[in-house]
């Protein structure tokens, strides 16, 4: 990000996602985690939203009339993504930590 490239930064973004939700299913590293959370059933749920919301918005193309455009990324963009993700990988890393121990 410090050489101003938003869209790399954004995709990276997306790479870390699908390396955390990489799987079939539930059995995915973050559900995993989410399952031994403590979490109430619904905020899993809207977690697991949040996660493919921001998923969809690192794909960094939108389809339109069955076209694949390629939507620029500025820095805004990246600053959103990277905060997000950091936050959720905090949360998570938080969660898994309790319940090891």
């Amino acid at each position: 990000m410090d050489e101003g490239r938003w869209g790399v930064a954004v995709g990276e973004c997306r790479i870390a996602l699908e390396a955390l939700t990489k799987g079939e299913g539930y059995k995915t590293e973050i559900n995993q985690v989410l399952e031994k959370s403590g979490f109430p059933d619904k905020n899993i749920k809207e977690f697991r939203k949040l996660i493919e919301s921001l998923k969809s918005f690192t794909s960094m193309r939108h389809h339109y009339q069955e076209k694949e455009i390629i939507v620029p990324m500025g820095r805004e963009d990246a600053l959103f993504s990277v905060a997000t993700l950091t936050t959720i990988i905090n949360l998570l890393s938080r969660k898994l930590q309790k319940s090891i121990h």
